[in-house]
């Protein structure tokens, strides 16, 4: 299962933040649009192998709304295969290779953005090559964000002639932190009002892999939104979300 998270420009072009393999959101997803959760528990049901949840008993992760968990006892002793929502740092060494092997999502690679390099969506820069970051686009929107990362850590926002995203400052003490991180054109989230006030939003459509057809079909989504003061829009508490429907 993989989740794009992107915008509709008012060309009718779309815009691309990321994607997110083996992603989360998939049982909030299910809450948040009902025809989203009804594809869901068909493909798990028809197409998709038994998998069960392991995650840290400690760890809320929303896909307990739809899987069954199992805790890591039980997972070592049977051989069936797993979602895995558990740290490794958590495991011992000699586990690890064996539930890598049965995860249906990626774990060694999970976050890595070199696709958008391959893709064209960014390019690396680093602290030295860009001249301590002098040589940064800075006369226009853009984002830095690191090349493997989750939950919007580090990922900042540069928006020239305005008060919104990161200070200059702030955008170099980060590269100069990480050394060489990604540089993505600035996309503009879409304008949305929810009861009379205004908002930025972002779509996030799933598709869904079928093994037997070798196909990825749409499952739809959600939008996520936030107050339109704010620029990134999804890994905050404020944010706000609804059903995306994907017509045939």
């Amino acid at each position: 299962m993989a989740r794009f998270d992107c915008t509709l420009r008012p060309d009718g072009s779309v815009g691309f933040y990321e994607i997110q393999e083996g992603c989360g959101w998939v049982g909030y997803a299910g809450i948040a649009n009902p025809a989203f959760g009804a594809v869901r528990d068909e493909l798990y049901a028809k197409e998709w192998p038994q998998f069960k949840l392991l995650a840290k008993p400690d760890h809320n992760h929303d896909d307990l709304l739809w899987l069954e968990p199992h805790g890591l006892e039980e997972v070592l002793r049977n051989d069936y295969p797993i979602m895995m929502r558990y740290s490794l740092q958590l495991m011992q060494h000699d586990d690890i290779p064996p539930l890598i092997a049965r995860t249906v999502r990626p774990v060694a690679h999970h976050g890595d953005k070199q696709y958008g390099v391959e893709f064209g969506w960014w390019r690396r820069v680093s602290w030295g090559n860009t001249d301590r970051g002098a040589s940064l686009p800075w006369d226009k929107a853009f984002v830095l964000k690191p090349d493997k990362s989750w939950d919007s850590i580090d990922i900042m926002i540069w928006k020239p002639g305005t008060r919104e995203g990161a200070t200059r400052a702030q955008m170099l003490k980060t590269l100069e932190k990480r050394s060489e991180m990604l540089l993505q054109q600035f996309i503009e989230p879409m304008p949305l009002s929810i009861a009379a006030k205004p908002y930025r939003a972002i779509f996030r459509p799933f598709f869904g892999y079928v093994p037997r057809t070798r196909e990825w079909i749409p499952m739809h989504g959600v939008w996520t939104a936030r107050p339109t003061s704010e620029l990134r829009i999804h890994g905050a508490a404020d944010a706000i979300s609804g059903p995306l429907i994907i017509d045939d």
